[in-house]
């Protein structure tokens, strides 16, 4: 098995690569990456609903549709809801 405790320390993975760099090809796709990562801040794209209705369309989104289903289907399932909700807004 893998020692998540051991992979996460980078000072023991230091010590591990620079004693067995045998084990640890350049190129492998499984090498840990960076210990940081660049910060690219965004902000937030504007929306054409106000906080209220943002809620509302989460709401009956989440009693209507399996959110967390990873099932492409239902994931289709959850646009078309999300857009009649939407489109619901505006009757």
């Amino acid at each position: 098995g893998i020692d998540w405790d051991v992979a996460d320390d980078p000072a023991l993975m230091a010590h591990l690569l620079d004693e067995n760099p045998q084990d640890w090809a350049t190129q492998n796709p499984f090498a840990p990456g960076h210990d940081t990562l660049s910060h690219v801040p965004c902000d937030a794209p504007d929306s054409p609903f106000d906080a209220e209705e943002i809620t509302a369309l989460d709401t009956q989104l989440a009693a209507e549709v399996d959110l967390t289903s990873r099932n492409m289907h239902i994931r289709r399932l959850v646009w078309i809801k999300a857009m009649e909700i939407c489109n619901s807004f505006y009757e």
